[in-house]
């Protein structure tokens, strides 16, 4: 059997969690899943903070076996911004998640790809600083037995999405560029649905007419709908609809990293779904919302500002079932 095809970004690698420093903390609002290999440990550790893991260690709604935030927080976050679980028990013993938090990984059989998540600010800032950070998106052919999904369709959606990413790398403006992405996929969209997967077909779709993107009121009432736990972030979007983006170079060129963050994450996940589109619709809602933010909140030529807001939405929005599936759900109806 071949082995697996790990394909990580340069900017991986160079990741390392800033612990007390960090503006937010992934230690904030969420409560954490712990795994069965963490639970069975924790069960065995002695003292009174063993005894402290086992009656923090509770079972939720949804039968998952969880950490429960207290106060806005994980219980084992202390006061100086430092994991008790860390200092007592050693970072091997950290569970799952918040071991390899905010690392991600798309497993698609043949190969895995591996990226960071906007939600933690630290891989925000390194993403948004590093140049070319998403040039792991490259052709590649997958073959193979039995991995679940037909490899004809797996290279075209590749071959497809490389072609998406090149129109985040000309010369004009990011609306433009994203317009014409939909275009273009729109036609891939047409042989999905006719299950046309020949490669050779794209070459006649790359030059294709720009669509517009969906509504920008219907954006906004999307993000009513949202379970957004931190309230001022809500009503800072709602605010924010009548303000108009300023023309800003720089704000562009970081939506182009998050355009290329969203198709090397999402974009695949169409060997499901048979649905390209509602990539597009999700770069589409995220772009909107965060630079009318920047707008609204004067961060357009702030950086570290914009950087929260990157890492707040993402926080929001991508790391929380329930709107992740709405935002789909509502983004294929577009």
């Amino acid at each position: 059997m071949n082995e697996t095809k790990q394909i990580f970004p340069k900017f991986y690698k160079t990741f390392k969690c800033i612990a007390d420093k960090c503006p937010d903390s992934c230690c904030k609002d969420w409560d954490v899943v712990v795994d069965d290999d963490s639970a069975d440990f924790y069960n065995t550790v002695d003292g009174k903070f063993g005894d402290k893991l086992r009656r923090l260690m509770i079972t939720d709604s949804d039968g998952d076996r969880i950490f429960e935030v207290q106060n806005g927080k994980c219980p084992f976050w202390n006061d100086k911004m430092l994991c008790d679980i860390y200092i007592h028990c050693g970072e091997e013993h950290l569970c799952h998640t918040c071991r390899e938090f905010p690392r991600l990984a798309q497993d698609y059989t043949a190969f895995t790809e591996h990226t960071l998540s906007f939600a933690c600010p630290e891989a925000a800032r390194i993403m948004l600083t590093t140049p070319d950070c998403f040039d792991c998106i490259e052709l590649f052919e997958v073959y193979g037995d039995n991995l679940g999904y037909p490899t004809e369709m797996m290279n075209f959606l590749l071959a497809a999405r490389k072609a998406s990413c090149n129109f985040f790398d000309t010369d004009e403006d990011f609306q433009t560029q994203l317009c014409s992405c939909y275009g273009f996929n729109e036609r891939v969209q047409a042989k999905l649905d006719s299950e046309d997967f020949e490669i050779s077909a794209l070459q006649s779709i790359t030059n294709c007419t720009p669509l517009n993107m969906p509504e920008r009121d219907r954006i906004f009432e999307l993000h009513k709908k949202l379970d957004i736990m931190d309230k001022q972030f809500f009503d800072d979007i709602q605010k924010s609809k009548d303000s108009i983006p300023l023309k800003s170079e720089k704000l562009d060129s970081e939506l182009r990293i998050l355009a290329k963050y969203y198709f090397f994450r999402y974009y695949l996940t169409a060997i499901d779904s048979y649905n390209v589109i509602t990539t597009l619709n999700r770069i589409a809602c995220a772009s909107t919302v965060i630079s009318s933010l920047a707008a609204y909140k004067n961060a357009v030529d702030r950086f570290e500002n914009r950087i929260m807001i990157f890492q707040q939405y993402s926080k929001e929005i991508e790391h929380s079932y329930e709107n992740t599936d709405c935002l789909t759900r509502f983004t294929a109806s577009f």
